[in-house]
């Protein structure tokens, strides 16, 4: 089990103090090499115009004029990017800070996430969408092993429309499972009826067909989908079906499962990223829990699942 929150708060407070004053000298850095930059580029417009005025050139004066605004596009793109890179070092020591203190089996990549492989794996997104995320975390939390990421995931034609946002957990499940088991909300029955909803959720998902269950609070709440009707009703004891209706009530329809060997995949949806800029400020308790409040929900969800209990073998 990993250090207490406010015990770990207490360790690295001092040390998010110390970026604080790190970020104020970047800052401070960056402003003074942007001003020069354009002080410059400013100062060659002037140069360039004085310099086509008293050529009198008509033919060169496009190429005099043309050289200065070419120098302020090279500035500008080189400005953007000094400054997207410092802001991304600035997030990955923030990072760094909290996750050393949890511990030698946590670790932190801010510009990494899960591999697209390993998501298109879960079974819980289709196929064939474009991924991209931030935010990696691997850690153990008790003897449980994991690791998430912020996930976006855009539809095929047009990446501006998301299918999804948030979080996407791969955890060690400590049962040997031969097909894949999907648990998704509900939303068919809710939005068409009973009778309706279970007839649009016949057709299956991924040619994974629909599981029947007996327990009509849990058939309300989700559909699930599996290789294997006996092997779902394996994965799925009244305990573990109760456990992630817990999660429901708490959270709502933000939650879907994949059991699939070996691993359960979480999906939470309106997660947003832990995000650091060069313009903010570091206050040291705010920055600890918008970083820690993702990990918080991840240890939730273990605990709740009750995915450390080891009854089971692999």
């Amino acid at each position: 089990m990993h250090k207490p929150k406010v015990e770990i708060l207490h360790k690295v407070r001092p040390k998010l103090a110390e970026l604080e004053q790190q970020r104020r000298k970047m800052l401070e850095a960056r402003q003074n090499a942007e001003t020069i930059a354009i002080a410059l580029v400013i100062a060659g417009i002037v140069l360039a115009l004085s310099l086509g005025s008293y050529l009198g050139d008509e033919n060169g004066m496009p190429v005099v004029f043309m050289i200065p605004f070419l120098a302020l596009a090279v500035a500008v793109y080189y400005i953007r990017t000094a400054r997207i890179k410092e802001q991304g070092n600035l997030q990955q020591d923030i990072g760094n800070v909290i996750t050393d203190a949890l511990g030698s089996d946590w670790s932190y990549a801010a510009e990494r996430h899960l591999s697209p492989g390993l998501v298109k794996y879960s079974g819980l997104m289709g196929k064939n969408r474009t991924i991209h995320g931030s935010n990696l975390i691997r850690g153990k939390h008790g003897d449980t092993r994991f690791s998430f990421s912020n996930i976006k995931i855009s539809g095929n034609e047009n990446e501006n429309s998301e299918v999804f946002g948030g979080l996407i957990l791969a955890i060690d499940f400590h049962k040997e499972l031969k097909g894949k088991t999907l648990v998704f909300p509900d939303l068919a029955q809710n939005m068409l009826g009973s009778w309706l909803g279970k007839k649009v959720q016949s057709f299956g998902w991924g040619g994974l067909e629909l599981v029947y269950l007996e327990d009509p609070v849990f058939e309300k709440a989700f559909a699930v989908y599996g290789a294997d009707q006996v092997e779902a009703r394996y994965i799925l004891t009244p305990n573990m079906m109760s456990n992630m209706l817990s999660l429901k009530t708490k959270y709502g329809d933000h939650f879907s499962f994949s059991f699939t060997q070996g691993t359960v995949f979480v999906a939470i949806e309106n997660v947003n990223p832990f995000e650091s800029s060069l313009s903010a400020p570091i206050l040291p308790d705010g920055t600890f829990y918008h970083f820690y409040k993702a990990i918080d929900l991840v240890t939730e969800v273990i605990d709740t699942l009750q995915l450390n209990t080891r009854i089971w073998s692999k």
